[in-house]
């Protein structure tokens, strides 16, 4: 539609159509929160084209060329600027559900922590109870095991910490492989 007004824009009007285009598509693309490269291309495709546009108006010869040099320039870098983004997207996605499952797991032993107990353990025990029925052939179940270490306290003592974090992590590996 902006093309059809084309003839009556002067270069001031068409500046303040790229500008305005240009502040609309940075807040959009903010919001998607991409890299800060992405940001500074578009703004430069941007002003690229304030200047072609402003430059046409003004009566170059062969702006056909320089118009579809500018249809061109978009073609290319809006479609790898979009790419650019969906992977950056993706990779903080990725990274905040590894955060997220690192932080319910003891970092010493790779167990479940108590905070994943704390968060997990309230709606799995509902789901498993609302599904159960004692004539269902495909009962679910629950088992909690909980383990203490009688003496466990003489071990750090008497050997060190290392020793004891050793022993930790040995029973982790024997729990996991019979589990």
């Amino acid at each position: 539609m902006n093309w059809m007004a084309w003839p009556y824009l002067g270069v001031g009007q068409i500046g303040l159509l790229i500008i305005t285009h240009a502040g609309i598509n940075a807040v959009a693309i903010t919001s998607m929160a991409p890299s800060v490269w992405s940001y500074l291309i578009y703004m430069g495709l941007d002003i690229l084209s304030l200047l072609l546009l402003a430059a046409l108006k003004g009566g170059i010869p062969g702006y056909n060329h320089l118009l579809i040099l500018l249809l061109a320039i978009y073609l290319v870098a809006l479609p790898a600027m979009s790419i650019q983004n969906h992977r950056a997207l993706v990779d903080r996605v990725l990274t905040g559900l590894k955060l997220m499952d690192l932080s319910l797991q003891d970092t010493l032993t790779g167990l479940r922590n108590r905070r994943f107990l704390m968060e997990f353990m309230g709606p799995e025990s509902e789901r498993i109870l609302r599904s159960w029925s004692p004539d269902s052939p495909l009962q679910q179940n629950l088992a909690i095991l909980m383990l203490d270490f009688d003496h466990f306290k003489q071990v750090n003592d008497t050997h060190g910490h290392a020793a004891g974090d050793a022993v930790l992590q040995q029973l982790a590996v024997l729990l996991m492989d019979t589990l």
